[in-house]
């Protein structure tokens, strides 16, 4: 039984396809090689046009899977560039401060700040005296001229405020003056005042006779263009160490109290 093998070749040029018997063609030994050197190229090919199948197939496979997955979009879309800043207009150069020319006072003054000390305090039968320490400062910008200072004794009690603004404003003006009293200088004057016992008023206190005295000054003095009073007034007492002072005994006769004390009052006058 004689078997027959077909085998399709590409068509060259015009040339017509022959169709060979296995009577026609020629031994088995010449057919292995022709074999040999004929099928390999299409062999080549039909691999590659099965592994070019095989990528399709998957590929629409693999689309066929993700279309019944779930949807999501990963796209993110770019930002936005952000939109280039307006230039900074140009300042203008801030105009130069004028010089500093200071503070020129147009009215030099001076004025006179009283400080008290007192001391002591002597009781006799005629008379009570208090020695006492005053400074008269100068603060002002001109020399302070002509300062005169008075000084008078009242007894404290229900009307010293009425006693002490009537002292204020009805100065003597007459003694003896400090010439002259320099800006930002102090003068210290020691001296004393002097009260007869008539006029101190006596006050009854458990069986005991004291006395509550307070002592107003009047400074005065004046510029080459005004005049200027500055007065003050302060509490007379023992100093017992305590918040209050304690007052002055006048029933234990002629004696001289040491370690006086005074508290300044609000009533004042500076002008």
């Amino acid at each position: 039984m004689s078997s027959s093998v077909t085998t399709a070749l590409p068509p060259l040029g015009d040339s017509p396809v022959a169709t060979a018997t296995a009577t026609d063609l020629p031994p088995a030994d010449n057919l292995g090689a022709e074999h040999k050197l004929l099928l390999w190229p299409w062999l080549l090919a039909a691999v590659m046009l099965g592994a070019g199948g095989a990528f399709l197939f998957w590929r629409n496979r693999s689309r066929e899977a993700f279309a019944g997955g779930p949807q999501f979009d990963a796209f993110v879309a770019p930002e936005p560039s952000p939109l280039p800043r307006p230039a900074a207009k140009p300042q203008a150069p801030a105009a130069p401060a004028p010089p500093s020319l200071g503070i020129v006072s147009t009215r030099l003054r001076p004025w006179i700040e009283l400080g008290f000390q007192p001391g002591r305090c002597i009781i006799e039968d005629d008379k009570v005296t208090f020695e006492f320490e005053l400074a008269l400062q100068n603060s002002g910008s001109a020399p302070a001229r002509a300062v005169l200072v008075e000084a008078s004794l009242l007894n404290a009690g229900p009307y010293q405020e009425e006693e002490v603004s009537a002292f204020y404003g009805s100065p003597v003006g007459e003694g003896e003056r400090i010439a002259v009293i320099p800006p930002l200088k102090t003068v210290l004057v020691n001296t004393r005042v002097v009260a007869p016992r008539a006029n101190v008023q006596l006050i009854e206190i458990g069986g005991r006779q004291v006395f509550v005295p307070l002592i107003a000054f009047n400074a005065l003095y004046s510029w080459g263009t005004g005049e200027g009073q500055t007065s003050a007034s302060y509490l007379l007492g023992r100093d017992a160490k305590a918040e209050k002072l304690a007052p002055f005994r006048l029933d234990l006769g002629p004696r001289i109290v040491r370690g006086v004390g005074a508290r300044a009052l609000p009533v004042i006058v500076r002008k």
